[in-house]
């Protein structure tokens, strides 16, 4: 009966850690992220650098640039 109390405690923390603690974690992450990064212009070099060593983001600039042509 001790045994399976104990899985059920590491269960329902596990649910409770997933369900409440991580959202609330990454939700503030965010928030951090956003401040720090407000009114900051993606640099060209990197757009050329990783167009070059990536074919999945080389794929997918062609795309953006086909739905949303850049001025």
């Amino acid at each position: 009966m001790v045994g399976a109390a104990f899985v059920f405690a590491l269960i329902f923390a596990w649910a409770v850690k997933a369900a409440l603690i991580e959202p609330f974690a990454i939700a503030c992450m965010l928030q951090v992220f956003f401040k720090v990064t407000e009114g900051e212009e993606p640099r060209p070099e990197w757009a050329g650098h990783l167009t070059r060593l990536s074919d999945k983001f080389r794929v997918l600039t062609e795309k953006a640039a086909t739905v949303a042509p850049v001025e």
